[in-house]
């Protein structure tokens, strides 16, 4: 039987790890999985820290060790066939070395820009681990040329869908009645130009809801 264990909110349900779990299940395989946030409650909810990161700062690698050791134990111990991992912002080069050596494929799956303004979506660890990983798949076409100067085994990775939970459902809500196009999403530039362009060229009523937004959440 194919082990896998996945680094990332798989236990939240409707994540995009969340369905890789699924999916995984479905197939038959073992899945193991090491939430993404373990430990790191204070660093990413407390003000300060929030503003540290914001500013560019790094995590510190006290609090960065607290995190990956329990990982690292995990694939050390179930000698997965597959380790995935979720954007991994805290997981260096050294840690997927380590992982590497336990026999494991090692690849990073991420539905974030890896080059993005948003210091939220990337970081100089999650950077230098790069070169190590045996495979990056990127939601971004944009980020297949630009990963490629880090590491050659890089690939376009459409966006799916998970049948059990995308799907239509409650149509008498409140939210999106009445409209042809509901998008839920947080608010970046690209996006407001595609919504723009949308309700300008088609003859659509379109509801928008996420952070960032004019009127902050609709």
């Amino acid at each position: 039987m194919i082990k896998v264990v996945i680094y990332g909110e798989a236990n939240s349900y409707g994540t995009g790890a969340w369905c890789y779990r699924e999916a995984f299940l479905g197939q038959g395989f073992e899945v193991l999985v090491y939430d993404s946030a373990t430990g790191l409650d204070s660093y990413l909810t407390k003000f300060w820290w929030r503003i540290h990161r914001r500013l560019g700062g790094v995590i510190p690698d006290w609090i960065r060790r607290a995190h990956v050791l329990p990982f690292l134990k995990l694939c050390k111990e179930s000698v997965p066939n597959v380790v995935m991992v979720l954007k991994g912002l805290y997981l260096d080069e050294r840690d997927i070395a380590r992982i590497k050596a336990t026999g494991a494929w090692v690849i990073n799956v991420n539905h974030d820009d890896f080059f993005s303004k948003n210091r939220n979506n990337w970081s100089v660890i999650q950077r230098s681990a790069l070169p190590v990983y045996n495979y990056i798949f990127t939601t971004r076409e944009v980020n297949v040329d630009e990963v490629l100067p880090f590491n050659a085994n890089v690939e376009f990775f459409p966006f799916a869908y998970n049948p059990s939970i995308h799907h239509i459902c409650c149509p008498e809500a409140e939210l999106g009645a009445g409209v042809d196009v509901l998008f839920i999403g947080t608010h970046e530039e690209s996006r407001a130009v595609l919504m723009e362009k949308l309700v300008t060229s088609l003859p659509i009523t379109l509801e928008i809801y996420g952070r960032g937004w004019a009127g902050e959440g609709a």
